[in-house]
């Protein structure tokens, strides 16, 4: 009975562990981003009136406002780390802002310039619609 009971707990243990995986930071990326707010900069918290949306795939970005593509291109995410340890994300072929850093929390994305706070840089942020 000791030695069933001891084969119960590895095979659990075992089937825990590998069934519990957890998704990469280009997994959690991929989708479509609805954008929410900035704060930051010399301007207080902004919300832009219309519908403005990031789309992630596996490689390539598009930079959305009211349905319509403003910018678009491939991006990619490099080693480089902001001062609190978030990747840095570039996205090729953006006019504006294209090396920022990023962190995906939950349902939420934000993309910073790095600065330690709000008021050295700005944030954008965006809340996860697919």
């Amino acid at each position: 009975m000791k030695n069933h009971l001891s084969a119960f707990s590895i095979v659990l243990l075992l089937t825990i562990m590998f069934s519990c995986k957890k998704k990469t930071l280009d997994e959690k990326l991929i989708g479509t981003w609805k954008y929410t707010s900035s704060i930051g900069g010399y301007a207080p918290t902004v919300t832009v009136i219309g519908n403005r949306q990031l789309k992630l795939t596996e490689t390539n970005f598009q930079f959305l406002r009211d349905g319509e593509i403003v910018e678009q291109g491939t991006y990619k995410i490099t080693d480089e780390k902001s001062w609190n340890n978030d990747p840095r994300i570039i996205f090729e072929g953006r006019e504006e802002a294209p090396k920022q850093f990023i962190k995906v929390l939950g349902n939420k994305l934000i993309l910073f310039s790095g600065a330690p706070i709000a008021a050295d840089g700005v944030e954008t942020h965006y809340t996860k619609v697919k």
